[in-house]
């Protein structure tokens, strides 16, 4: 914010310089003056915002023939913010720039408001600098800024707060806060400005779009042949499964995964295997069961299976309800 006063005058918070600061009560109906002498702040009284008051409040500064910055504090004001990027090249001339955007990214003209912004971040790698302008409409202050210069006072900068309570100070200096219109030699910069801001927005864009039309084309080209080669893998799986099938059909030869997940199906829940082997088509299975009686007969009922029989007596677990069961099959083919 400093770099944007006048020379030898800085913001007050530095408390490097004498300043009268008059900050108006809620209201309107009166203001309290206070003298800023470097980080000391002395209070003079309250006074109204007549003429008469604010004569009073600059007698009892004692200003005499001086002449010091005076800071009008509105508490009851809110300073609008907006938060805009800019080029990067754009810098050396951001005043004439956010004179000439003002109009488009503000309800307001620049003659309708006091204005002055903060500069956020310069981001080099993209060429951007990001910046917050906060204004204040001139209707709002205009009637106490008035008022100060009928009583002899005026007014170098306006000091309100945001909607989220931050201090702004907005300059009302000839140099610093009234905005310049654009000469004849800024108004081309502050096109080419925003000609390059759309460039910076747009480039990206374009090259995206142009490379997702290329991959778009080059899959369109290629599709034929991905149908062909997933078509060519499809008939190879067929021939292999079918191949598979068929030497395993001609060697006698049962596919034991096919075996176990009948085997399972048909089996009760309350009973689990401890041993499964096949050797072609003759199945041993192992295992507990609170019901091993039943099992022979299950297996009989399903033409999978053939010639079920227990292959060792049933068992009772020790120490459990389960019985130890060994049954011996045939697969049919």
């Amino acid at each position: 914010m400093g770099e944007l006063l006048p020379g030898g005058l800085s913001a007050p918070e530095s408390g490097a310089m004498d300043a009268l600061v008059l900050e108006i009560d809620e209201g309107g109906a009166s203001l309290s003056a206070s003298l800023r002498r470097g980080e000391r702040l002395a209070p003079l009284g309250r006074f109204p915002t007549d003429s008469a008051g604010i004569t009073a409040a600059r007698n009892a500064a004692a200003l005499g023939g001086r002449s010091i910055p005076v800071w009008l504090r509105l508490p009851a004001v809110r300073v609008l913010e907006k938060k805009l990027s800019f080029p990067l090249v754009a810098e050396r001339a951001l005043r004439q720039a956010l004179s000439y955007e003002m109009d488009r990214e503000t309800p307001f003209t620049v003659d309708e408001v006091w204005w002055n912004w903060r500069v956020d971040e310069r981001d080099r790698a993209r060429g951007q600098i990001h910046l917050t302008l906060f204004l204040l409409p001139k209707s709002v202050a205009q009637p106490y800024v008035a008022a100060l210069a009928q009583g002899g006072l005026h007014a170098t900068a306006i000091d309100a707060r945001t909607a989220a309570g931050e201090s702004r100070q907005i300059m009302l200096g000839e140099d610093t806060a009234r905005p310049q219109a654009l000469t004849a030699q800024a108004r081309p910069l502050a096109i080419a400005c925003a000609v390059l801001a759309l460039v910076a927005v747009v480039v990206p864009f374009a090259r995206q779009s142009l490379a997702l039309g290329w991959v778009e084309d080059r899959i369109a080209l290629l599709q034929p042949q991905v149908e062909a080669v997933q078509a060519l893998r499809r008939r190879v799986e067929n021939v292999a499964g079918a191949g598979a099938a068929s030497a395993m059909e001609q060697a006698g030869t049962a596919d034991a995964l096919k075996v176990l997940a009948k085997t399972t199906q048909i089996l009760p829940d309350d009973t689990h295997l401890t041993d499964f082997t096949l050797h072609r088509r003759k199945l041993g299975i192992s295992g507990q069961s609170a019901g091993a009686a039943k099992l022979i007969g299950l297996l009989a009922a399903d033409p999978f299976f053939q010639d079920p029989a227990f292959a060792a007596a049933v068992t009772r677990v020790q120490g459990s309800k389960l019985d130890a069961f060994s049954i011996n099959a045939e697969v049919r083919p």
